[in-house]
Protein backbone atom coordinates (compact mmCIF):
# COMPACT_ATOMS: atom_id res chain seq x y z
CA UNK A 1 0.00 0.00 0.00
CA UNK A 2 1.00 3.64 -0.53
CA UNK A 3 1.70 6.05 1.78
CA UNK A 4 -0.24 9.24 0.76
CA UNK A 5 -0.78 12.67 2.35
CA UNK A 6 -1.54 16.48 1.09
CA UNK A 7 2.09 18.24 0.41
CA UNK A 8 -0.50 21.25 -0.20
CA UNK A 9 -1.66 21.72 3.20
CA UNK A 10 0.96 20.68 5.08
CA UNK A 11 -1.37 19.10 7.52
CA UNK A 12 -1.21 15.22 7.04
CA UNK A 13 1.81 13.47 5.27
CA UNK A 14 1.65 10.12 5.45
CA UNK A 15 5.78 8.63 4.64
CA UNK A 16 7.12 5.16 3.87
CA UNK A 17 10.56 3.21 4.54
CA UNK A 18 11.86 5.41 7.49
CA UNK A 19 10.45 3.09 10.02
CA UNK A 20 9.32 -0.68 9.35
CA UNK A 21 5.70 1.09 9.65
CA UNK A 22 4.40 4.58 7.68
CA UNK A 23 4.56 7.40 9.98
CA UNK A 24 2.18 10.13 9.48
CA UNK A 25 3.64 13.86 9.78
CA UNK A 26 0.75 16.39 11.35
CA UNK A 27 2.02 19.88 10.19
CA UNK A 28 5.49 18.54 9.10
CA UNK A 29 6.56 16.85 12.05
CA UNK A 30 6.16 13.30 13.47
CA UNK A 31 7.44 11.62 16.99
CA UNK A 32 7.80 8.72 19.01
CA UNK A 33 6.80 7.98 22.38
CA UNK A 34 9.49 7.52 24.68
CA UNK A 35 11.45 4.30 24.99
CA UNK A 36 11.40 5.01 28.70
CA UNK A 37 7.83 6.16 30.71
CA UNK A 38 8.45 9.59 31.49
CA UNK A 39 11.41 10.44 29.51
CA UNK A 40 11.76 13.16 27.05
CA UNK A 41 14.17 11.87 24.72
CA UNK A 42 12.09 10.70 21.98
CA UNK A 43 12.80 9.96 18.19
CA UNK A 44 11.61 12.26 15.54
CA UNK A 45 11.04 12.81 11.90
CA UNK A 46 10.55 16.66 9.99
CA UNK A 47 9.99 17.76 6.88
CA UNK A 48 12.48 20.36 6.24
CA UNK A 49 11.60 21.25 2.31
CA UNK A 50 9.29 20.49 -0.07
CA UNK A 51 10.19 20.93 -3.90
CA UNK A 52 8.04 20.83 -7.15
CA UNK A 53 10.19 18.40 -9.47
CA UNK A 54 9.45 16.96 -13.17
CA UNK A 55 8.25 13.75 -12.85
CA UNK A 56 7.50 11.01 -14.83
CA UNK A 57 4.26 12.19 -17.21
CA UNK A 58 2.34 13.23 -13.90
CA UNK A 59 2.91 16.07 -10.68
CA UNK A 60 5.71 15.46 -8.75
CA UNK A 61 7.20 16.82 -4.99
CA UNK A 62 10.53 16.04 -3.52
CA UNK A 63 10.56 16.08 0.01
CA UNK A 64 13.65 16.09 2.48
CA UNK A 65 13.22 14.74 5.61
CA UNK A 66 15.30 14.70 8.63
CA UNK A 67 15.13 11.72 11.19
CA UNK A 68 16.81 12.35 14.84
CA UNK A 69 17.40 10.31 17.37
CA UNK A 70 17.39 12.54 20.53
CA UNK A 71 21.64 12.31 20.42
CA UNK A 72 24.24 13.71 17.77
CA UNK A 73 23.19 12.03 14.87
CA UNK A 74 20.17 12.49 12.24
CA UNK A 75 19.38 10.94 9.52
CA UNK A 76 18.67 12.50 6.16
CA UNK A 77 15.93 11.18 3.31
CA UNK A 78 14.34 11.87 0.66
CA UNK A 79 11.19 11.53 -0.17
CA UNK A 80 9.14 11.35 -3.60
CA UNK A 81 5.40 12.29 -4.24
CA UNK A 82 3.16 12.31 -7.03
CA UNK A 83 -0.39 12.62 -7.34
CA UNK A 84 -2.73 10.41 -8.90
CA UNK A 85 -6.30 11.82 -9.46
CA UNK A 86 -6.83 13.83 -6.59
CA UNK A 87 -4.34 12.12 -4.25
CA UNK A 88 -0.46 12.54 -3.28
CA UNK A 89 1.23 9.26 -2.82
CA UNK A 90 5.06 8.87 -1.18
CA UNK A 91 6.00 6.58 -4.09
CA UNK A 92 9.30 5.91 -2.93
CA UNK A 93 11.80 6.88 -0.02
CA UNK A 94 15.91 6.63 0.42
CA UNK A 95 18.03 6.97 3.31
CA UNK A 96 20.91 9.49 2.23
CA UNK A 97 22.66 9.10 5.62
CA UNK A 98 23.90 10.32 8.42
CA UNK A 99 24.40 13.99 8.55
CA UNK A 100 23.94 14.71 5.00
CA UNK A 101 23.05 17.51 3.23
CA UNK A 102 21.28 18.35 0.65
CA UNK A 103 22.95 20.96 -1.76
CA UNK A 104 21.04 20.90 -4.92
CA UNK A 105 18.40 18.33 -6.42
CA UNK A 106 16.46 17.99 -9.31
CA UNK A 107 13.84 14.88 -11.11
CA UNK A 108 13.60 14.29 -14.95
CA UNK A 109 11.67 11.99 -16.12
CA UNK A 110 12.66 8.73 -13.77
CA UNK A 111 15.83 10.28 -12.24
CA UNK A 112 16.36 11.79 -9.42
CA UNK A 113 19.34 14.08 -8.90
CA UNK A 114 20.77 14.75 -5.72
CA UNK A 115 23.64 16.58 -4.98
CA UNK A 116 24.74 16.28 -1.51
CA UNK A 117 27.81 17.15 1.12
CA UNK A 118 28.84 14.04 2.94
CA UNK A 119 31.72 12.90 5.24
CA UNK A 120 35.09 12.31 2.53
CA UNK A 121 37.08 9.24 4.30
CA UNK A 122 39.09 11.11 6.65
CA UNK A 123 36.43 13.41 7.77
CA UNK A 124 34.22 13.06 10.69
CA UNK A 125 31.08 12.28 10.91
CA UNK A 126 29.90 15.85 12.32
CA UNK A 127 31.60 17.90 10.11
CA UNK A 128 30.71 16.58 6.31
CA UNK A 129 32.79 18.35 3.69
CA UNK A 130 32.83 16.26 0.41
CA UNK A 131 30.67 17.01 -2.34
CA UNK A 132 28.61 14.12 -3.92
CA UNK A 133 26.16 13.42 -6.60
CA UNK A 134 24.13 10.54 -6.56
CA UNK A 135 21.35 9.37 -9.28
CA UNK A 136 18.85 7.27 -8.36
CA UNK A 137 16.47 6.05 -10.51
CA UNK A 138 12.90 5.79 -9.69
CA UNK A 139 11.55 1.92 -10.23
CA UNK A 140 7.83 1.59 -9.52
CA UNK A 141 7.69 2.05 -5.32
CA UNK A 142 11.59 1.89 -4.73
CA UNK A 143 14.52 4.29 -5.25
CA UNK A 144 17.75 2.59 -6.87
CA UNK A 145 21.20 4.14 -6.52
CA UNK A 146 22.54 3.99 -10.00
CA UNK A 147 25.67 6.24 -9.89
CA UNK A 148 27.94 8.06 -7.22
CA UNK A 149 30.74 10.69 -8.05
CA UNK A 150 32.42 12.61 -5.18
CA UNK A 151 33.41 15.94 -6.40
CA UNK A 152 35.51 16.98 -3.73
CA UNK A 153 35.42 19.59 -0.84
CA UNK A 154 33.12 22.18 -0.80
CA UNK A 155 34.64 25.56 -1.39
CA UNK A 156 33.56 29.03 -2.03
CA UNK A 157 33.29 28.32 -6.05
CA UNK A 158 29.77 26.53 -5.01
CA UNK A 159 28.12 30.12 -3.90
CA UNK A 160 29.32 31.16 -7.63
CA UNK A 161 27.03 31.81 -10.72
CA UNK A 162 23.84 32.13 -8.43
CA UNK A 163 21.63 34.51 -7.96
CA UNK A 164 20.79 33.63 -4.10
CA UNK A 165 17.15 35.07 -2.94
CA UNK A 166 16.96 35.83 1.18
CA UNK A 167 13.92 34.18 2.74
CA UNK A 168 14.73 34.46 6.45
CA UNK A 169 16.55 36.70 8.77
CA UNK A 170 17.18 33.78 11.22
CA UNK A 171 15.24 30.43 12.25
CA UNK A 172 12.01 32.62 13.27
CA UNK A 173 12.37 35.32 10.90
CA UNK A 174 10.57 35.01 7.24
CA UNK A 175 11.17 37.82 5.03
CA UNK A 176 8.18 39.76 4.52
CA UNK A 177 6.32 39.08 1.67
CA UNK A 178 7.02 42.02 -1.13
CA UNK A 179 10.29 42.63 0.49
CA UNK A 180 13.38 41.30 -1.94
CA UNK A 181 16.70 41.03 -0.90
CA UNK A 182 19.32 38.97 -2.61
CA UNK A 183 23.11 37.93 -2.85
CA UNK A 184 25.22 37.44 -5.65
CA UNK A 185 29.00 36.17 -4.78
CA UNK A 186 32.44 36.27 -6.69
CA UNK A 187 35.89 35.49 -5.05
CA UNK A 188 35.98 38.53 -3.24
CA UNK A 189 32.44 40.39 -2.73
CA UNK A 190 28.78 39.86 -2.33
CA UNK A 191 26.54 42.23 -3.73
CA UNK A 192 22.94 42.62 -4.33
CA UNK A 193 19.56 44.30 -3.22
CA UNK A 194 18.97 44.67 0.53
CA UNK A 195 15.13 45.08 0.55
CA UNK A 196 15.88 48.89 -0.46
CA UNK A 197 18.98 49.56 -1.80
CA UNK A 198 21.47 47.99 -3.91
CA UNK A 199 24.32 46.99 -1.62
CA UNK A 200 27.96 45.70 -2.47
CA UNK A 201 31.15 44.13 0.63
CA UNK A 202 34.10 42.48 0.26
CA UNK A 203 34.10 38.73 0.90
CA UNK A 204 37.08 36.74 2.47
CA UNK A 205 36.02 32.75 2.29
CA UNK A 206 38.87 30.99 3.24
CA UNK A 207 36.94 27.50 3.84
CA UNK A 208 33.20 26.80 5.08
CA UNK A 209 33.75 27.41 8.36
CA UNK A 210 35.56 30.87 8.13
CA UNK A 211 34.03 33.75 6.54
CA UNK A 212 34.35 37.03 6.71
CA UNK A 213 32.01 39.75 5.11
CA UNK A 214 32.21 43.84 5.36
CA UNK A 215 31.65 46.59 5.78
CA UNK A 216 29.01 47.34 3.20
CA UNK A 217 28.28 50.30 1.27
CA UNK A 218 25.85 51.14 -1.38
CA UNK A 219 23.22 53.41 -2.53
CA UNK A 220 21.00 55.13 -0.17
CA UNK A 221 17.49 55.66 -1.02
CA UNK A 222 14.68 55.94 1.49
CA UNK A 223 12.07 53.33 1.91
CA UNK A 224 9.23 53.08 4.14
CA UNK A 225 8.83 49.83 6.67
CA UNK A 226 9.03 47.23 6.39
CA UNK A 227 11.60 46.97 3.45
CA UNK A 228 13.75 49.67 5.47
CA UNK A 229 13.80 47.49 8.90
CA UNK A 230 14.75 44.33 7.32
CA UNK A 231 17.64 46.47 5.44
CA UNK A 232 18.72 47.17 9.07
CA UNK A 233 18.38 43.95 9.90
CA UNK A 234 20.48 42.13 7.02
CA UNK A 235 23.20 44.50 6.63
CA UNK A 236 23.96 43.74 10.63
CA UNK A 237 23.83 40.25 10.16
CA UNK A 238 26.48 39.70 6.92
CA UNK A 239 28.80 41.89 8.53
CA UNK A 240 28.25 38.84 11.31
CA UNK A 241 28.78 35.85 9.33
CA UNK A 242 31.05 33.15 10.01
CA UNK A 243 30.42 30.31 8.11
CA UNK A 244 28.42 29.10 4.91
CA UNK A 245 26.23 25.50 4.80
CA UNK A 246 24.03 24.49 2.59
CA UNK A 247 20.73 23.00 4.20
CA UNK A 248 17.70 21.04 1.91
CA UNK A 249 19.04 22.89 -1.05
CA UNK A 250 19.11 26.22 0.35
CA UNK A 251 22.50 27.95 1.37
CA UNK A 252 22.74 29.76 5.26
CA UNK A 253 24.87 32.10 6.25
CA UNK A 254 25.71 31.37 9.52
CA UNK A 255 26.22 34.83 11.93
CA UNK A 256 26.78 35.42 15.38
CA UNK A 257 23.68 37.23 17.14
CA UNK A 258 25.18 38.88 20.74
CA UNK A 259 25.41 35.51 22.35
CA UNK A 260 23.81 32.84 20.33
CA UNK A 261 24.20 32.61 16.49
CA UNK A 262 21.54 31.97 13.84
CA UNK A 263 21.02 31.85 10.00
CA UNK A 264 20.39 33.84 6.97
CA UNK A 265 18.67 31.81 4.61
CA UNK A 266 18.39 31.45 0.74
CA UNK A 267 16.72 29.78 -1.87
CA UNK A 268 18.28 29.74 -5.69
CA UNK A 269 16.43 32.56 -7.54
Amino acid sequence: MLASGNPETMDTITIRDIYPHPVELINGHYETAPAIAGAASRETVDLVKMQDIAGANRESRLLVLVRNSGGSGSLTYAAVMQKTRAEWNNVATAALGDRARVRAMSMSENQLILDLIVAGPDEPVCCPNMKQRRIYSLDGSSLHLATTRNEGPVSAADLFDTTWRLTHLGRDSPVPDGVEVSAEFTADKISGSSGCNRYFAPVDIKDRFDVTIGPAAGTRMMCPPPASDIEVQYLAAIGAVVAFDFAAGDLLLHYKSEDARDALRFIRD
